[in-house]
């Protein structure tokens, strides 16, 4: 994986299940899954929407974990941002992804930070 100062995977898993409206259970993937990737926690945040719906924040000190949960779609959107290591951003997602099973999930890797791209980009993307 080429020089970046962050790794940044945005995932949406797709899933059928009572499992993703668990607070609990939430709270200890997003746990298991920056605990297993050697990142540190400095503070956490989870709150159970009603009548459904799970959302949950870690703060790391190499940067954040973050899922929110829609039970009446089957959908979690995941968010892991991490600096340092890229294996430790990779770790801390496929511990999620493994926890709870999606039928499918898509990713989204970004290298944020890139040591050797000093070009200005040709334009931005926006995406809807």
């Amino acid at each position: 994986m080429e020089e970046a100062l962050a790794f940044h995977i945005i995932g949406e898993l797709f899933l059928t299940s009572e499992k993703i409206d668990d607070l609990k259970l939430i709270k200890k993937v997003l746990i298991e899954a920056a605990k297993k990737a050697g990142l540190t926690i400095l503070n956490s945040k989870f709150h159970k929407f009603k009548p459904q719906g799970v959302s949950g924040f870690i703060m790391i000190s190499e940067s954040h974990l973050s899922i929110h949960t829609w039970p009446e779609s089957g959908y979690v959107a995941v968010d892991v941002f991490t600096c340092g290591e890229p294996l430790q951003c990779r770790t801390a997602y496929d511990c999620i992804v493994s926890m709870l099973k999606p039928s499918y999930h898509t990713e989204m890797v970004i290298k944020r930070g890139r040591f050797n791209e000093h070009k200005e980009p040709e334009k931005s993307i926006v995406y809807e």
